[in-house]
């Protein structure tokens, strides 16, 4: 499975309340196994909803789908989108460190 970075866009004035907790919570759970949480530079970007000035950094996660239409197709249930935010997806490359490389071993 490939993994895809969620970046959460909320409106500036957004003020997280129980509600939205309890919203925010419940996306999540439903994420199940597919959310990890780990941060990453990513590479392929797609994004849903409003990402402009109007809005701020709201959060992030990490989760596994079989490709970017399955990462969004998860992202459509996020209560950013609701908020008039959005939801940035960036596909994170598998990258493999060679640990010899560069220490004149």
């Amino acid at each position: 499975m490939a993994r895809f970075l969620f970046s959460y866009r909320v409106p500036k004035d957004y003020q997280p309340g129980a509600e939205t907790a309890k919203e925010w919570a419940a996306w999540f759970e439903s994420l199940g196994s597919s959310r990890i949480d780990t941060g990453h530079g990513v590479i392929a970007t797609r994004a849903l909803g409003s990402l402009d000035a109007g809005t701020r950094l709201g959060g992030y996660s990490v989760v596994e789908a079989g490709d970017i239409d399955g990462a969004a197709a998860m992202a459509e249930g996020c209560p950013a989108l609701a908020l008039g935010g959005g939801v940035e997806i960036g596909a994170i490359p598998e990258i493999t460190l060679n640990p010899a490389a560069g220490t004149g071993a």
